[in-house]
């Protein structure tokens, strides 16, 4: 499959296309992005695959995808990871960011998908402020491809994942934004609901049910567990951890389903790990952002009378005290 990339500029309809043809696994061959005041915003679309006419010493978990941009003392640049296309959409990937020296500068987890894909992915987000005015390179790869020299193509290796279902290489976009004194970032839009007008519109209510679980899941406390590292748990990598289950019950007519926003009004990502969650009877729609861009809740859709959502807590290195 051959793998191209094309970068666009997102608010100017007018901008030129930046097409990457491979092979550009390095920082010498790296696809340039054009990042000014004028036109901060771009997005890449490409492929972590195997391209036999252009790059065929490099297989799918060794490709890399390096594009350059430059930035001032004191530029942020946001950088988001997506699944692209209804063929193969990659589901697991790596997001690094190299300055000119090769050196790891920040790397992307899927625990954190940035405030946009909040609770609806497990692509990774960067968010980075340059120290120092330079250029600067952000590198997609395969699933734990992340110790590569991004001098020399081929030089790590990730996995696909095929016998969990997951794509660790696949189409992308990868979104950048730049954001500075001339360029501030824009104001959250939150979605809302969208629910037909009816005279006995459904009521939901909801309820919490708060646990910690062993590997095999069973329940070790009907409550939550701050330090769960003491237990020899680790819920950054699936093993074990605290949750709480968000339970909601839907009396009347569901229809094709109840769009409902559960909000906290705090930092949610002070609490919660914010990758994709275990969710039943539902689905969510997006994030609830707060004026600083953080998530501070959920839009849901409720396709059934009961719905539950599963939301795994941060691992506490102390535990927190009211005192």
């Amino acid at each position: 499959m051959e793998s191209t990339s094309t970068a666009t500029n997102t608010l100017d309809s007018t901008a030129v296309d930046l097409i990457e043809t491979e092979a550009n696994d390095t920082i010498a061959t790296a696809t340039p992005v054009a990042l000014t005041p004028e036109l901060p915003h771009a997005i890449a679309t490409g492929s972590i695959n195997f391209d036999f006419d252009n790059n065929r010493d490099v297989d799918a978990t060794e490709d890399v995808d390096l594009y350059a941009f430059e930035l001032a003392a004191g530029d942020t640049i946001r950088l988001d990871l997506d699944g692209a296309g209804a063929t193969m959409p990659v589901q697991l990937a790596e997001l690094i960011l190299f300055d000119s020296a090769g050196n790891n500068l920040a790397t992307g987890i899927f625990t954190d998908p940035g405030p946009n894909d909040a609770f609806t992915s497990f692509l990774p987000y960067v968010e980075y402020t340059a120290t120092e005015a330079g250029t600067y390179y952000a590198g997609v790869s395969a699933y734990f491809n992340l110790a590569y020299d991004p001098f020399t193509a081929g030089s790590g290796s990730g996995v696909t994942f095929e016998a969990f279902n997951f794509n660790g290489f696949g189409d992308y976009t990868l979104g950048f934004e730049l954001v500075n004194a001339a360029t501030p970032a824009p104001a959250p839009v939150n979605p809302v609901p969208d629910n037909p007008a009816s005279d006995a519109p459904p009521q939901v209510s909801l309820r919490t049910v708060a646990g910690t679980y062993a590997l095999d899941e069973s329940l070790i406390a009907p409550a939550v567990v701050e330090t769960v590292s003491d237990l020899g748990l680790s819920p950054a990598d699936g093993l074990g951890g605290a949750a709480i289950t968000l339970i909601l019950a839907t009396e009347g007519n569901i229809g094709s389903g109840v769009e409902v926003v559960v909000d906290t009004g705090i930092d949610l990502t002070d609490y919660l790990f914010t990758f994709e969650p275990f969710i039943r009877g539902g689905q969510i729609l997006g994030p609830i952002l707060n004026d600083d861009g953080k998530p501070t809740g959920l839009l849901l859709n409720l396709t059934a009378p009961n719905a539950l959502l599963n939301l795994t807590l941060l691992d506490k290195p102390e535990p927190e005290t009211d005192g």
